[in-house]
């Protein structure tokens, strides 16, 4: 099967995402050309093996940087190339504008991350917030450019060592998007504020219809999923216009069938679990060695992506039964499985661990459970039903609290001020909740 891509006219999407995180082009011997003399680099990799042998504690490692401290001086000095790459990196955030956003978040995960909370840290330091904006230019370019495309492609080639360095950019574009919503909402300014969160939340909606990797993919459910968050801040304000509210009604729509489907990523798991098979033991004798059924590995693995593809999760019911045989034509049929959990049934798969014992073990090592997989889509799709009943309320129409699963109804407590689903274990406030903050003096539920 095919892994789905955009156009190719979208092709120059995908080098703008990369351009968040790229590669330097003069890296030599695996350290960037970032100014560092490799008198530099060797101190710094004997700091590094002196604090594993000693185990890196406090005293160690002060005991290091007093045994030479001009070395570590001129290294910093030298990296001043690397210091600059890094600041583009981030966006153009500096070091102080990443502090502020680490800070923000270990403060949001003390106070619970609730409306009143995000509203007291951004009319703390609304200057802060203000002058990461602006320093986040570059990257707010490449998020508008992105956003502008009716497409957004991804060419990932199918490597699991492959490397998404663009990851920690879009982390770092999302707290500022997030706190400068929340301000100009709190500054009377909404309507600017809803567009430029539909901006960001666009590139995560295109992107997410031709994301290949399983990695990808999550980090785009996330991304809707805080976004969400973020909109609900504005739909609690008083502040927020009629305006602004409409422009959220309109933008955070139900996800569509391509935006929800997971096939992409299990064609892509599929090809690169075989591409890591066979770079692993091309070169040596074990490959064509009895322990190891290479052909008969990968067509586990085929049977078990095609089974993701094509069970009730993704195609309701419609299941294609036939699966490629992974036994030589003498040996009885007895299919081996991949739980969903990860780890090939016991019972089923007994001979076929005698039959292929490192190709069984290979297929435990790096088939993942689907819990790691489906959780955040379930999530995801909670957290818009929430935000949907909340934006509605507060448009005055009618709502159902009708869960989509973990429980028949979800849950409202005005005292809390938090509308909630208690998550997969089934019971209120632990660590699995859904859930989204409620201002009742805004939004008022009966």
């Amino acid at each position: 099967a095919d892994l789905r891509s955009a156009p190719a006219e979208f092709d120059r999407s995908y080098e703008l995402l990369l351009s968040l995180g790229e590669d330097d082009p003069d890296a030599v011997d695996g350290f960037p050309a970032i100014g560092l003399t490799s008198e530099d680099i060797d101190l710094l990799g004997r700091f590094r093996r002196e604090s594993r042998e000693t185990g890196g504690g406090y005293d160690n490692v002060r005991r290091a940087l007093l045994s030479n401290p001009n070395g570590i001086l001129r290294a910093w000095e030298n990296a001043q190339e690397g210091r600059d790459i890094i600041e583009q990196l981030s966006g153009g955030l500096t070091s102080e504008d990443i502090d502020l956003l680490t800070r923000s978040g270990r403060e949001m995960r003390k106070t619970g991350n609730g409306y009143d909370d995000v509203r007291r840290f951004v009319l703390s330091d609304p200057n802060g917030i203000l002058r990461a904006w602006e320093n986040a230019r570059k990257g707010r370019d490449i998020i508008e450019q992105l956003s502008g495309f009716d497409e957004i492609a991804d060419l990932t080639p199918p490597d699991l060592a492959v490397e998404f360095d663009y990851f920690g950019s879009l982390a770092n574009l999302r707290r500022v998007y997030h706190f400068n919503v929340c301000l100009a909402t709190e500054q009377g300014e909404s309507e600017q504020a809803a567009r430029e969160l539909i901006e960001f939340d666009n590139v995560f909606r295109k992107l997410v219809v031709n994301a290949r990797s399983t990695m990808l993919q999550l980090v785009c459910y996330g991304g809707m999923f805080r976004d969400y968050k973020t909109a609900s801040f504005v739909v609690n304000n008083p502040h927020a216009s009629r305006e602004s509210l409409d422009m959220l009604s309109m933008h955070f729509t139900p996800l569509s069938k391509e935006q929800w489907s997971w096939r992409n990523q299990c064609v892509f798991e599929y090809l690169s679990r075989r591409n890591l098979l066979d770079s692993t033991f091309e070169e040596l004798i074990l490959y064509k060695h009895v322990l190891l059924k290479r052909n008969s590995t990968v067509r586990v693995l085929r049977n078990h992506w095609d089974s993701w593809i094509n069970c009730k999760e993704w195609r309701r019911g419609e299941y294609d039964p036939y699966q490629f045989s992974v036994w030589p034509e003498l040996y009885p049929d007895c299919m081996p499985k991949v739980g969903f959990d990860g780890d090939l049934d016991p019972f089923e798969t007994r001979r076929y661990r005698w039959y292929n014992p490192i190709g069984a073990m290979f297929l435990a090592m790096t088939v993942p459970s689907s819990r790691e997989l489906f959780g955040p889509r379930n999530r995801l799709k909670i957290q818009e039903d929430l935000f949907r009943i909340l934006l509605d309320k507060r448009l005055g129409k009618e709502v159902s609290l009708k869960a989509l699963a973990y429980s028949q109804e979800y849950i409202v407590d005005v005292d809390k001020k938090i509308i909630y689903s208690p998550g997969e274990d089934g019971e209120p406030f632990t660590h699995d909740d859904i859930k989204l903050s409620i201002n009742p003096e805004v939004i008022k539920f009966e």
